[in-house]
């Protein structure tokens, strides 16, 4: 009786242990379903307050000096990793290895966003940098085949970015003044940011813009290259367009072998998917199919590495479908020229100094390979927003008369796109642009590029198109100072300058113009002034939160004298969303306290939808400074507007948080007396926030519903 009791007591702890198994893989596949995304829906992005990975106990030099020995740890690891990395360009041919990562780590499908699902741990920079390796080589004669590489790609190369940021910490001292350390913080971030993002704008955004400024000089451009710049940016999205069709078309072949379920049925498949490979004969299936131990999952593995020797043909152009993109049969010469220029070859890279190529990889200005003298390679089609302007800015730059026309074109472009956008977005407002004044105390001549009055509200907006250099995005301290200092410090002394001059002089004011026109009007009824600076190029995490810059020394300002800085394609974005006037100047208003109470981590994009759920209103944590919010990624909630709207997709335009009372009189009033509106939007937008104070909102609706038609209350 014991034993059957033993043998029966086992095999119920058998089959607790597979149930528990079964259950375990249950919540695992649940967990993945909740976290898939639902293509085109816009996910909901949870914001993490994180504390200090330190011991309180630690003292700074303790702590400074774990940093270092991290540092020293990342260093050593990194140097090894280089050598590993750079052993895949004698072993692999470069163009498979690069396809190879392309199209299994960035392929996805519409829609969705392989950051929000988790899934992307293999960034851009990361293909760029392997680019950059390829070409310190030739390419090897006899090369294995990259797809039977045991090791993750994916993996060594994120470790590899990784280390190469962390090594940064070996620098550090405990000797150091806390001022240093701070700073040299700061340019680590700064150097991650620069490693990381990409894109200043959506694709169609991009391509718009550059468009509309290459148009200002397209006689001198074709006189140059002999090409059409408009009709270059047209082609660069058609190639771009024709590389999605080709994946689209590799990975449907795939499907149809993939999905037999029968060894025979899937060898067939795959010859027909792929019929320029030798047809398998009968004899030859039974052959393979033993090889492959009969295991269906190994025959498809087999199947699917032998169709990836062709993924470098789907990133691979030649001259004449370059030449159909361009759209004009008489311009192969110029072409073949023009992508020579934006083109590296293998080997011509093997004197530079690797350790640079995270920061300011030449290959964002020259993203091509050119294979033979027909042929050119890119995998970088994928960040066209990122890579476009860059190179186009490239050619110009080593035509000195162009270069220097194209700067002073690309100054009055921002200035003339930024004076329409206001225009659009604000109808009641009083636009005017290009004020030429003196001070009462100085003989000196100044100019305010644009002021809009609204109500009782005065804007003054100074656009700067100057952009970051190499050196600047490398993080080198002095010209990063002069970056800041030319495209944040000076324009917010030149609205200060200006606003001073107006608040010391009330009344009617008559500015003339380089147009010859004469703006005139009056500050008499102003009650609100805002500063703001609009520059052409995005400064991304640092450009919508200053202070960061100005505790590392960078900017030499207190937070409270510096305007905020916000990308022309964001404002664009911005004004997009935000339906009325009143939000627009609430949102403006706003976003100048915002940024000098709250300490966060985020760009402008992350802050409008910030915006859109709060208002911007967080109540005493706004000047809680032990409070930190990041902020980060919280823009991808508004992204499947913006990119569905591009792939014609129609989607739900997100919407400020309020209800339909508030929604109704904000409606009402825009089209009616908007004077009450501006006045009243703080309250409007603060009550009635998800997180707004609903006794005031109780007090105050009474006494706006007295005023109002019965028909917009409900």
């Amino acid at each position: 009786m014991a034993k059957r009791y033993i043998k029966k007591t086992k095999k119920d702890k058998k089959k607790k242990i597979r149930e528990q198994r079964r259950r375990q893989e249950t919540l695992i596949k649940k967990k993945k379903h909740e976290k898939r995304q639902v293509p085109w829906k816009a996910p909901k992005i949870q914001m993490y307050w994180g504390s200090s990975p330190f011991p309180l106990d630690l003292s700074r030099e303790e702590r400074i000096n774990l940093i270092k020995e991290f540092g020293s740890n990342a260093k050593e690891k990194f140097d090894r990793k280089f050598q590993d990395i750079e052993k895949w360009f004698a072993e692999y041919d470069a163009l498979e290895i690069l396809s190879f990562c392309s199209f299994f780590f960035f392929t996805h499908p519409e829609g969705i966003d392989p950051e929000v699902e988790g899934t992307l741990a293999f960034g851009h920079n990361q293909l760029e940098l392997l680019q950059a390796f390829s070409l310190m080589k030739a390419r090897p004669a006899n090369p294995k085949f990259f797809f039977e590489k045991k090791v993750s790609p994916k993996k060594e190369l994120q470790e590899f970015g990784d280390l190469y940021l962390y090594k940064s910490f070996a620098e550090i001292s405990a000797d150091e003044p806390e001022e240093q350390l701070v700073a040299k913080g700061f340019l680590s971030q700064f150097r991650a940011q620069t490693a990381m993002i990409r894109n200043w704008g959506y694709q169609n955004q991009v391509l718009r813009v550059a468009k509309n400024l290459m148009n200002k000089i397209k006689e001198d451009f074709e006189e140059a290259f002999g090409l059409n710049p408009e009709m270059l940016v047209d082609a660069f999205d058609r190639m771009a367009t024709c590389l999605n069709d080709r994946i689209n078309l590799h990975l449907s072949k795939n499907s149809s072998f993939l999905n037999k379920r029968d060894y025979r049925n899937m060898m067939r498949a795959y010859s027909q998917a792929f019929p320029g490979t030798v047809p398998i004969t009968e004899s030859q299936m039974e052959e393979i199919y033993q090889i492959m131990g009969r295991n269906l999952k190994t025959l498809k593995v087999w199947l699917l590495s032998h169709s990836s020797l062709r993924l470098h043909r789907l990133y691979t152009f030649s001259l004449e479908e370059i030449l159909e993109f361009y759209g004009d049969p008489n311009k192969r010469e110029n072409l073949r020229i023009l992508f020579d220029s934006w083109s590296f070859c293998f080997g011509e890279l093997q004197h530079h100094n690797p350790e640079h190529f995270l920061l300011a990889n030449p290959v964002w200005g020259k993203p091509f390979i050119k294979i033979d003298e027909n042929h050119y390679f890119n995998v970088m089609l994928g960040i066209l927003p990122h890579i476009l302007m860059t190179i186009l800015e490239g050619s110009i730059s080593t035509q000195s008369e162009l270069k220097e026309r194209y700067e002073r074109v690309r100054g009055r472009f921002l200035e003339e796109e930024v004076e329409k956008l206001f225009r659009e977005n604000f109808p009641n407002g009083q636009i005017f642009a290009g004020n030429k004044w003196k001070s009462t105390d100085s003989e000196t001549e100044y100019e305010n590029d644009l002021t809009m009055i609204l109500d009782s509200f005065l804007f003054v907006i100074e656009c700067k198109a100057g952009s970051v250099n190499a050196p600047a995005k490398r993080g080198a301290p002095e010209t990063l100072r002069d970056v800041f200092e030319k495209l944040v410090v000076d324009p917010s002394d030149q609205g200060d300058r200006f606003i001073q001059y107006l608040k010391n002089n009330i009344g009617f004011h008559h500015f003339r113009t380089k147009n010859g026109i004469v703006n005139t009007f009056s500050n008499s009824s102003i009650r609100y002034y805002v500063r703001l600076t609009i520059t052409f190029e995005n400064l991304g995490l640092f450009g919508s939160n200053l202070k960061h810059a100005i505790e590392a020394g960078f900017i030499s300002k207190d937070i409270k004298t510096i305007s905020p800085v916000i990308c022309f394609t964001d404002l664009e974005a911005i004004f997009q969303i935000l339906e009325t006037q009143a939000e627009k100047v609430h949102y403006l208003t706003r976003r100048k306290e915002f940024e000098s109470h709250v300490n966060y981590y985020g760009d402008e994009l992350d802050l409008l939808s910030f915006y859109l759920t709060t208002g911007f209103n967080i109540g005493e944590d706004e000047f809680d400074q032990n409070v930190v919010m990041d902020l980060s990624s919280k823009s991808k909630e508004i992204d499947p507007y913006f990119l569905g709207r591009e792939k014609g997709v129609s989607i739900e335009k997100p919407q400020l948080a309020k209800t339909d009372w508030w929604k109704n009189l904000l409606t009402y009033r825009e089209t009616k007396a908007f004077q009450w509106v501006v006045r009243g939007i703080h309250a409007v937008v603060t009550f009635d926030s998800p997180n707004g104070d609903l006794k005031k909102v109780k007090k105050l609706k009474p006494k706006v519903k007295a005023r109002l038609p019965m028909n917009i209350i409900g």
